[in-house]
């Protein structure tokens, strides 16, 4: 058995490396620059909330045309041209200074490199290069927001505090220029394009005599004649046959889709504007600028690691289980942020700890329900809609923070909304898994 790495790890670290740009700097890193734009330059607290909103609704457009962006152009060039519109972004942005109209340009073209590069495609490429452990390599591909929510903010407080908000915003266009090199370069769609099978776990094997190993060797050779064939095969159907190809359909009942439905949406509420807005929370707490550069790397380093535990607790126990432990998890975090005003340094670690360790269901959980609710060719255009829908719950809800802070004068009181989120999502999560499947077809 051969000892060397197989390619679908190179290709699940390619994923790990798309996220932590499109999600992690896009999203999570660009929260950072929000108190300092809010005083740099007068922004109100709706302006920057604003900024969120054009990035979420491009994000939105770019969900909504992946299918049609992706047939055109491949996974490996489509995500590619992701990475490089996320480094025109940070470009507007470092030219943008006191214009406020340019960073509502960089913030639009950032959001639909996050649309056109995030987990829709990430998550097509683990499955089309991993049979087991799926769920795993999507929870790693997914932690790339979460290591660059460790490294981005102490490194983007110090190049602010010691140059200037725009050369922080260079920096990280020459980090994304650097990521669309590697994505471009390791990235590939099958595993066919490079003479190779998909990841299966290694199975145990018995001792067998010499004869039998050498048949083994020989069945090596027929499985490499094997892959070459369908990668022809491949071909010939990309070309010839998809015009004829009946149009999938999964086997659901509407009820159950509605409840899927509004827990992606959701989703969305707790993947950009909870996350988004915590700076400006802990602005409110009093909390100095280093301390809370602190806070949001060590979010990012329990969201690290929590988003491949999550993504292999679904694999031993289900992502049902699995969804409803680390659900209580973040509705205990959201609760003990609602206690940041207090100034209590000690109880916002405490929820940073349980949002991060929680809140990683926001990303890794709707790959996994599209896997438990869709056939393998309905995979792809199922995980479509419930992003779609993830895209649409940010979108409807990235304002909301800064408006209710502009009359209220805090931000808890959507925090409060955020933790009633959670307990929703949990029920429709529980609504869906008791309800069984619909006995006839219906297309969703």
């Amino acid at each position: 058995m051969s000892k060397h790495l197989h390619y679908s790890w190179i290709i699940c670290l390619s994923g790990m490396i798309l996220i932590f740009l499109t999600m992690g700097m896009v999203n999570n890193g660009f929260s950072v620059f929000l108190p300092y734009l809010r005083d740099a330059y007068g922004f109100s607290n709706t302006q920057t909330s604003i900024l969120i909103d054009l990035r979420c609704a491009a994000s939105f457009v770019g969900m909504f045309i992946v299918g049609f962006y992706y047939k055109e152009l491949g996974l490996r060039l489509g995500t590619c041209l992701a990475a490089f519109l996320v480094t025109i972004g940070f470009g507007f942005y470092t030219f943008a200074e006191e214009h406020y109209l340019l960073y509502c340009i960089g913030s639009s073209i950032n959001g639909l490199g996050y649309g056109l590069g995030s987990m829709i495609p990430v998550s097509i490429l683990m499955n089309n290069w991993f049979i087991d452990n799926v769920s795993l390599a999507i929870g790693i591909c997914a932690s790339g927001s979460g290591v660059a929510t460790i490294i981005m903010p102490p490194l983007i407080t110090r190049y602010i505090e010691t140059q200037s908000i725009q050369n922080a915003f260079s920096f990280e266009a020459v980090i994304a220029l650097i990521i669309c090199g590697l994505v471009v370069a390791f990235v590939r769609e099958h595993p066919f394009d490079m003479d190779t099978k998909p990841y299966r776990k290694p199975k145990k094997r018995r001792h067998h005599d010499s004869a039998v190993s050498a048949s083994d060797e020989g069945e090596d050779v027929d499985e490499s004649l094997v892959l070459r064939l369908k990668n022809k095969l491949h071909i010939y159907r990309a070309h010839h046959d998809r015009e004829r190809r009946p149009a999938p359909v999964m086997i659901v009942s509407k009820r159950v889709w509605i409840f899927l439905v509004i827990a992606s949406f959701i989703m969305g509420i707790l993947a950009s504007p909870a996350f988004a807005h915590l700076p400006l929370l802990f602005a409110e707490g009093g909390f100095s600028s280093g301390t809370t550069a602190m806070l949001i790397s060590l979010a990012g380093a329990i969201l690290t690691v929590s988003k491949i535990v999550f993504g292999r607790v679904v694999d031993k126990i289900g992502a049902y289980r699995a969804f409803m432990i680390f659900g209580a998890i973040t509705l205990g975090g959201m609760a003990l942020l609602c206690l940041t005003p207090s100034g209590n340094l000690t109880l916002v670690i405490a929820g940073v700890l349980l949002l991060g360790l929680g809140i990683s269901t926001a990303t890794v959980a709707i790959p996994c329900w599209a896997r438990d609710f869709a056939s393998a060719n309905t995979y792809g255009r199922v995980i479509k809609r419930l992003e779609i829908l993830y895209a649409l719950g940010a979108l409807a809800f990235t304002s909301m923070p800064g408006i209710l802070a502009d009359l209220t004068g805090s931000y808890v009181i959507s925090y409060f909304i955020f933790a009633a989120a959670v307990a929703l999502a949990m029920l429709m999560i529980f609504l869906s898994y008791k309800r069984p499947a619909s006995t006839g077809e219906e297309s969703i």
